[in-house]
């Protein structure tokens, strides 16, 4: 929609099912998405608006605004099947590679790069951006198989998250705040049917603790720039509650490390020509030099991160399965700091 004193993007998508066919019946879906109950007619809403001047009625301070709404998403990965996408990213590559050869699309850097040289637009213009997300919920189920010589898959843990709301301003400097409600991770394998803690992460309030913060989401993140060589991130979790067992938690990070190992084999297939190597080392040299021409070669920036976990009830179990199991237990809050600093190298 092209007006007057702007221009608006809406783009809308009610539902997506990506499928592989070589997988059981019964998880064949690899990323499954729909409505949620609180938007009933759209998976995917993005809002796009771009101003041309202050006396539009969309006006809010920046010269354009981006909106992405998504509603609930399911995601099934399992180790064995992302390695056969080898192929399938090999012949990506190749389709790329016949592109490369017929028109360069790293000009869009180039592009990007001279545009960054060009002069601070006047006061009185518009200019900046804000960039809003919400995503209603998410849920990644990593499958597991049931024999290791067989192709038979069950559920293996499920991680849920819901209510992951993020804003980002840009103007002169950075700033934004991300928030996410609530995160669930649970022990789905048939195995563990008889133990009693199946739930290995929550952000349930401990037993026999009042909690006295009002806010009831479990990480809030700001960060702003104090001035364009400093960074402050401020970081506050709250009612992180973990119930864990050595052989679990073991068992749960040798499947996820499985499948971080089968889709770092996938991205080994992505292989860039020379040329596209050459060109991108060429801009890089470009944007350092313009940085040392523009900067003092003493110069340096800093990132300071700052974290509080608010009552926190970290328990390492025995026995799972037992409801009053021998455990170790960790209720203090937790205070970090982290800065880091770096200097410019000279040009």
């Amino acid at each position: 929609l092209d007006r007057p004193h702007d221009s608006l993007i809406n783009f809308q998508m009610n539902s997506l099912d990506l499928i592989d066919s070589n997988r059981p019946e019964d998880f064949k879906s690899i990323l499954l998405a729909k409505s949620s109950a609180q938007n009933s007619d759209n998976l995917v809403e993005v809002k796009y608006v771009i101003l041309k001047d202050k006396r539009s009625p969309l006006f809010d301070g920046f010269q354009s605004e981006l909106e992405l709404k998504i509603a609930d998403v399911d995601a099934f990965i399992d180790s064995f099947t992302t390695r056969t996408y080898q192929t399938l990213m090999k012949d990506i590559m190749h389709h790329y590679k016949q592109c490369f050869s017929r028109g360069n699309p790293s000009i869009l850097i180039l592009e990007s790069e001279q545009s960054e040289s060009k002069p601070n637009p006047p006061a009185n213009e518009l200019q900046g951006m804000k960039f809003q997300f919400l995503l209603n919920k998410v849920s990644v189920h990593v499958l597991s198989r049931l024999q290791p010589t067989e192709p038979a898959l069950e559920l293996g843990f499920s991680f849920h998250a819901s209510k992951l709301i993020a804003e980002i301003k840009q103007t002169e400097l950075v700033s934004g705040k991300v928030s996410l409600e609530s995160v669930c991770l649970n022990d789905a394998r048939s195995r563990s049917a008889g133990l009693f803690y199946k739930t290995l992460v929550s952000n349930s309030p401990s037993e026999g603790t009042v909690n006295i913060s009002k806010n009831n989401r479990l990480v809030d993140l700001q960060f702003y720039q104090q001035d364009m060589k400093t960074m402050i991130v401020e970081v506050k979790v709250r009612d992180l509650t973990t119930t864990i067992s050595i052989d679990v938690i073991m068992d749960f990070v040798n499947l996820l490390l499985a499948n971080i190992d089968s889709f770092m084999a996938v991205l080994a297939q992505v292989n860039l020509t020379q040329e596209a190597h050459d060109e991108i080392a060429k801009v890089s040299k470009q944007r350092k030099s313009s940085m040392g021409r523009n900067q003092d070669d003493h110069d340096s920036n800093s990132v300071v991160i700052n974290l509080a976990v608010e009552n926190p009830n970290l328990i390492l179990l025995e026995d799972p399965s037992v409801e009053h199991s021998k455990a170790i237990a960790a209720t203090c809050a937790i205070t970090m700091q982290y800065v880091k600093e770096t200097k410019n190298a000279p040009a």
